[in-house]
């Protein structure tokens, strides 16, 4: 059997192929745009394509007090609408730090660090050397145990749910006891390939992404990169 992670909610507001670039520049948004102009023209040019700036969204830069101000307010929000079920409200109007919420991660942030956590108990935990997620064995017994013993899909999901945060509890009893942490627990993030890294690491930069599925051509993401001290990262 082959399980697919969604990543969580943010897998629903991105693009499933989108690049995002991260410019660790002090060049203004104007200057940036022009050089992006600059590379697209020189593909264009070569390639006989005739791309517009149309394939980025508009450029910003990370203020992280604002970022951080703006997150709270857009899980209040969130939370909200998952009551009321009025989607509309949620997603208009959204900041473009919508872009890089969840997959960039705030470390002083308990509840984002919690799911993390929660996601490590339920679905493994990733090594950067090892293709695919280790899953913990104690853990996957109970879980396939309960799966054994329950048809109900619903039933079967919510039982399971309770289960993981079980297992959390237990976890944090174990610590607090003196016992050993699990090696992800401290910097769970570094153990998930939907994580990039810690978000206070994007203050000052500027952040680029694509419209659209596979908008920016792949011919010029090394440019981009050189000429703007970025790196690029796949959402998807």
């Amino acid at each position: 059997m082959l399980a697919i992670k969604i990543h969580s909610f943010v897998s629903e507001i991105t693009n499933s192929s989108t690049e995002l670039f991260v410019c660790d520049t002090d060049k203004e948004i104007e200057i940036v745009k022009e050089i992006l102009q600059r590379i697209l023209d020189g593909y264009n040019m070569m390639e006989q394509k005739n791309y517009t700036m149309d394939v980025f969204k508009e450029p910003f830069r990370v203020n992280l007090e604002e970022y951080k101000k703006w997150k709270k307010e857009d899980d209040a929000k969130r939370k909200k609408c998952e009551k009321t079920k009025d989607w509309n409200e949620y997603w208009n109007d959204r900041s473009p730090y919508g872009t890089i919420a969840g997959w960039f991660i705030d470390d002083e942030d308990a509840e984002e660090i919690k799911k993390i956590r929660t996601d490590i108990i339920r679905n493994g935990y990733e090594e950067r050397d090892f293709c695919g997620y280790n899953r913990v064995k104690e853990y996957e017994e109970r879980f396939e145990k309960i799966c054994r013993s329950v048809n109900d899909w619903k039933g079967k999901n919510e039982l399971i749910k309770k289960e993981v945060a079980k297992i959390y509890k237990e976890i944090e009893k174990e610590i607090k006891n003196g016992g050993d942490k699990p090696m992800w627990w401290d910097a769970p993030w570094k153990y998930s390939s939907y994580n990039f890294g810690l978000v206070k690491k994007l203050d000052g930069c500027i952040i680029l992404v694509g419209t659209r599925d596979n908008s920016i051509p792949y011919d010029i993401w090394d440019a981009i990169n050189r000429q703007l001290n970025g790196h690029n990262y796949h959402l998807g």
